[in-house]
């Protein structure tokens, strides 16, 4: 004899009032909340029929109640889900689109409509195929994605609503059902343009730089920490005789010449601990293939990376042999001018004497 009433809290009792049973005769799956003894609610979903005499009179009714606690708090969590993923898919830095299984597109996020400069109508329904040039479509079709799965990291061109072509990197999932059918796919866009205007543009510096390192009338040779030789230019090979394949690979110490080559080694470990990118010029004597000694000024110029270690040594050498020996005779020169000064003094002396 518990009143109905006292079962449903104030609001849901008031709701189930508004459905108007007892005029209706039946109401199916209706969900609401009920009050168990220990006075939690808890979910429910509620089918009401109106029992009557057979006057037509109101005697009663019948309540079917399911519990659907579990039901309700996976459906709090689904929901939860969604709002995340749609707070990801809609807010994320990169292109996202949803195909169906016949390959149209039928979901996206505004970054896909701001990189692919098209708007709802142009997007919805378009098939996939139609934003790749063809030799790009016939190279991801090539992937057999559909038989893997999974994608990552596809380097293509895609085509904007400009008829502009750009360059991205792809990542594809594809969507199954219960029953493992196909039934669409995702797709994550990331512009890349620019790492490949940026990659364009290191290519063609490189290219520059080799040129004009190969090419340079001053001889150049590159060096690893440890002082192991891992390039040297043409202008280098021509003064020293030897080819690059005999070069490579060798300590720039087999070059020096033998008197020099202990401060050498002491001069380029002071040049790395001191961690400065240069520390000026010295003189130093190589020896070439033909045996011949040839002095250099050596600029050697460090490169290091963000933590401060040391990646390789980069060195230009300026040829002072004609000068050194230009030097060398004119020194002679002057002690010759200076024995013959005093001698021409001693002279004068020995005259004045007499």
């Amino acid at each position: 004899m518990a009143p109905v009433k006292s079962l449903y809290p104030d609001e849901e009792w008031k709701k189930i009032r508004e459905e108007n049973v007892r005029q209706k005769g039946i109401k199916y799956k209706l969900e609401t909340k009920m009050i168990r003894k220990n006075h939690c609610t808890f979910d429910v979903e509620l089918s009401l029929c109106i029992l009557k005499s057979a006057e037509g009179n109101t005697v009663g009714s019948v309540g079917i109640i399911k519990d659907i606690t579990k039901l309700k708090k996976t459906e709090r969590k689904l929901i939860e889900s969604e709002k995340r993923y749609r707070t990801i898919f809609d807010n994320s830095a990169v292109a996202i689109t949803i195909s169906d299984e016949n390959e149209c597109i039928v979901s996206w996020n505004k970054f896909a409509e701001n990189l692919l400069h098209m708007n709802k109508d142009e997007l919805f329904m378009k098939p996939v195929k139609s934003l790749y040039p063809q030799e790009e479509w016939e190279k991801l079709r090539s992937q057999n994605i559909r038989q893997k799965g999974m994608q990552h990291c596809i380097e293509t061109k895609m085509i904007k609503g400009n008829s502009e072509k750009i360059d991205v990197c792809l990542s594809l999932s594809v969507i199954k059902n219960y029953n493992e059918d196909i039934i669409g796919s995702i797709g994550i866009i990331q512009d890349n343009s620019k790492q490949k205007n940026i990659e364009n543009y290191l290519r063609k510096s490189e290219k520059k730089f080799r040129q004009l390192y190969q090419n340079a009338p001053i001889p150049y040779h590159t060096l690893t920490p440890e002082g192991i030789i891992t390039n040297v230019n043409d202008t280098w090979c021509k003064i020293f005789g030897y080819p690059t394949d005999e070069v490579i690979g060798k300590s720039i110490f087999d070059f020096i010449d033998k008197k020099e080559k202990n401060s050498a080694k002491s001069s380029f470990k002071n040049k790395i601990d001191s961690l400065k990118p240069y520390t000026g010029g010295h003189e130093r004597t190589f020896n070439t293939k033909s045996g011949e000694k040839r002095v250099f000024i050596i600029h050697d110029f460090l490169y290091f990376d963000e933590n401060q270690n040391l990646e390789f040594i980069q060195t230009t050498m300026e040829d002072i042999t004609n000068r050194k020996h230009i030097e060398n005779e004119l020194k002679l020169s002057e002690e010759k001018f200076r024995d013959l000064q005093e001698l021409w003094n001693q002279n004068s002396l020995d005259r004045l004497e007499k």
